[in-house]
């Protein structure tokens, strides 16, 4: 027994571990150099190449520390498009969340301060956005569907009121 388990882990094995790994790694930088990925992205794609958990931890650990895999430069991409798609700080962090990137508000914030944006602008393109497709002049079914629109992105908002007076407003002066 002890002979079949030596020998299980010769020098022949071990090569192929390691041309697995490299296979592995190239399969990464691969794919990484067309777009950033998470690390848990990226380790799912390595599971179902057929690696095991030490290998793919291997390949991971050399991609980290290479700086071509890094969980905050993706998460600052991924906040950048939510951003811009207009969600909130709060949908952003949990949408994070169940891609198992774990980020903090503040994080956040920073990447919005950084674009000059805040959820006021967002809430007015929202707004702006969204009133030139109500076809109605029923105030109240107006306010409900504004209510709900930024509600799937995030923003709950009871005054909406007040955001309607700024986009009028700001409509007003161009």
């Amino acid at each position: 027994m002890d002979f079949l388990t030596s020998s299980s882990r010769g020098p022949e094995n071990q090569a192929l571990v390691n041309e697995k790994e490299s296979d592995a790694y190239k399969y990464a930088i691969k794919i990484l150099a067309k777009q950033e990925y998470s690390v848990h992205k990226i380790r799912i794609k390595l599971m179902k190449r057929g690696l095991t958990k030490s290998e793919i931890d291997h390949c991971l650990d050399k991609l980290i520390s290479e700086n071509l895999l890094s969980e905050k430069r993706y998460a600052d991409l991924r906040i950048q498009y939510l951003m811009k798609k207009n969600y909130s700080l709060q949908y952003i962090k949990q949408k994070l969340k169940n891609e198992n990137v774990i980020v903090e508000i503040c994080q956040i914030s920073n990447v919005f301060k950084d674009f000059e944006y805040n959820s006021e602008i967002q809430i007015l393109k929202l707004i702006s956005k969204k009133l030139n497709l109500i076809n109605s002049s029923n105030e109240i079914k107006i306010k409900h569907k504004l209510i709900s629109y930024l509600n799937s992105r995030g923003h709950f908002i009871s005054d909406v009121d007040h955001y309607i007076k700024k986009h009028r407003t700001n409509q007003d002066e161009q």
